[in-house]
């Protein structure tokens, strides 16, 4: 061998060798990225939670995860891995690259630990392919997640999402009262009970387990999550939910997606204390039918808080809604009606989304009195799902909010709170651990 060969291959020798090493398409990369992209910290001191974590696992897949320690979000991704190992990549130019290359090409990585510099190559076969450089963050920066070794519960996708999307809309969305921003779970024997109120609605759901769980417990989990768990599980045949050893945080794991958040620190109110026990008036009718009426009524409600106004008579539903700059709708649809005439009002935003949260052909609205909370539920319900919704004043100018959080809550037409025991949550709720420790 000459002196000149010798070269080479000591300096073949002393390149470093790459961290990781694989090759994936784009049409499976890039839909995960997207997934777990919507846990990224948007504002945080610590640079490592702009980015995604990306890591080449021995068994042939990716691990790609992002957290704002609160929230954590992980997808896995088939692929071709010579080279386990892992990096950290930012966020948004991660996701903009990988969306930006054509369906079903081939990438190929590959990482050199002493720049952290990602190599993206593509368009192998073509004349000449490309190449994108990122560089990022070591991966042992990034924060660990704990483990959730205690299983809950194991529920087909598309019925956990059914009963999120009913309890999700009635959570609050202002951060005064963070109990209200949550969704109460309550696992007790072969069934799971979701409930949440805002202060002007409440909404109660439950779904059946094909196992009992080992104990009952209760959990507090934010509504914006389990909205992320419908999103991403929602099609998934089973989601397993399980809870860490300290009962501080949650996971949720589908076939290629696991969602984790921690927990809301508190009690939750007594919701049941607020459930009609009795009703003077009972309509039974066609969802599909109000439903349009009420979408109707609203083109002109929106411009009123929402206050539409109904006319209970022997077999005849009045829907009506006024607007001082608009006009104004008078219409009604037929119904079953049993027990007194009866006129009221309330948010019609509110009953459009009660409507919109359930698949029955007909539902049931029961009422005492124009000032007493209303339920709605679906003919021939068998599991006690319910939404009640507290009435609106007729004739009278909602009071001027208090703060900017009130004012939010009147704009969308409501005058009282929907639950006395909603009034008794503290105003200050004791912080939580976070989703994810900082390594």
């Amino acid at each position: 061998m000459s002196k000149k060969d010798e070269e080479k291959d000591e300096a073949k020798t002393a390149e470093p060798q790459p961290e990781f090493k694989f090759q994936v398409l784009q049409t499976n990369l890039a839909p995960a990225i997207g997934k777990v992209a919507r846990a990224v910290a948007t504002r945080s001191t610590l640079p490592v939670l702009s980015n995604i974590l990306v890591m080449a696992l021995p068994e042939q897949r990716l691990r790609i995860v992002a957290t704002n320690l609160e929230v954590a979000i992980v997808a896995y991704v088939s692929a071709k891995v010579e080279v386990s190992g892992g990096t950290t990549l930012p966020a948004r130019a991660f996701a903009d690259l990988v969306g930006t290359l054509p369906d079903e090409e081939l990438l190929k990585f590959s990482l050199k630990a002493r720049t952290e510099t990602t190599t993206i190559k593509h368009g192998a076969g073509k004349k000449k392919g490309g190449e994108i450089n990122l560089r990022g963050i070591v991966a042992n920066e990034f924060p660990l997640l704990p483990a959730h070794d205690i299983v809950l519960a194991k529920i087909s996708g598309d019925l956990l999402a059914k009963v999120i999307g009913k309890a999700v809309p009635c959570a609050a969305e202002e951060q005064s009262r963070p109990i209200l921003t949550g969704v109460l779970m309550h696992f007790k024997k072969s069934t799971v009970t979701l409930a949440a109120s805002d202060g002007f609605r409440l909404a109660v759901a439950h779904l059946k387990l094909s196992e009992p769980v080992e104990k009952e417990c209760k959990f507090i989990v934010p509504a914006r999550v389990l909205a992320e768990v419908a999103r991403l599980l929602g099609k998934d045949p089973t989601v397993t939910i399980n809870i860490n050893a300290n009962k501080t945080s949650i996971q949720f794991v589908g076939e290629s997606t696991e969602v984790m958040s921690q927990l809301i620190d508190g009690t939750f109110p007594d919701y049941t204390q607020i459930m009609p026990k009795k009703h003077d008036t009972q309509v039974t009718l066609t969802r599909k039918e109000l439903l349009k009426k009420v979408k109707a009524a609203l083109v002109f409600a929106r411009e009123s808080a929402n206050i539409i106004k109904l006319s209970v008579e022997s077999d005849w539903l009045g829907i009506s809604a006024v607007s001082a700059e608009t006009g104004d709708s008078d219409d009604g649809i037929e119904v079953a009606v049993s027990g007194e005439p009866l006129v009221f009002a309330l948010n019609g935003h509110y009953v459009l989304q009660v409507l919109e949260s359930t698949d029955a052909e007909r539902v049931v609205i029961r009422g005492t009195t124009a000032s007493s909370p209303f339920t709605f539920r679906d003919e021939g319900d068998d599991n006690g799902d319910l939404f009640v919704i507290m009435p609106m004043h007729l004739g009278e100018r909602v009071p001027a909010p208090a703060n900017a959080a009130a004012k939010k809550d009147t704009e969308a037409g409501s005058t009282a709170p929907a639950t006395d025991a909603a009034a008794a949550v503290p105003a200050h709720v004791t912080d939580v651990a976070p989703v994810a420790t900082p390594a």
